[in-house]
């Protein structure tokens, strides 16, 4: 039996009275609440995962300025950080930093010829695991 069948008991056996109205309706208050933050991670994430996670591919990403590709990133992540739970946001905002590290890495590669891709390589294994991570 839960607190709120109790309240409900108390309040039908007049033994509750308005203090249990009271506290019942404090508690689905704070239900309510929690319901509608709920619902706003779950449609933040729901909106924004797919791509979010997909933007290691993102080829239009390389041929913006290093400032413009961070602002865009951050656009992109700012719903979930503001709704996201302390640990979705712990994880995201190490996701973010390999993936700038990865950008950064691959416009060198891009822009100077460079031949040695192994630390984009590296960088790319670090974004698979890291949305493995965020996908359970």
């Amino acid at each position: 039996m839960n607190l709120n069948t109790i309240i409900n008991y108390l309040g039908i056996l007049g033994i509750g009275g308005i203090l249990g109205i009271l506290i019942k309706s404090f508690l689905d208050k704070r239900l309510k609440e929690k319901e509608l933050l709920f619902q706003a991670r779950v449609n933040a994430y729901r909106g924004i995962s797919g791509r979010m996670l997909n933007l290691f591919n993102e080829l239009d990403l390389n041929s913006l300025p290093e400032p413009v590709r961070v602002s865009r990133i951050h656009n992109l992540m700012s719903e979930l950080y503001l709704v996201g739970s302390k640990n979705l946001v712990d994880l995201l905002g190490d996701y973010k930093k390999v993936l700038f590290e990865f950008h950064n890495e691959l416009e060198e590669v891009l822009k100077n010829k460079k031949k040695d891709e192994t630390k984009c390589k590296e960088l790319h294994s670090q974004l698979a695991k890291k949305t493995a991570e965020l996908s359970i």
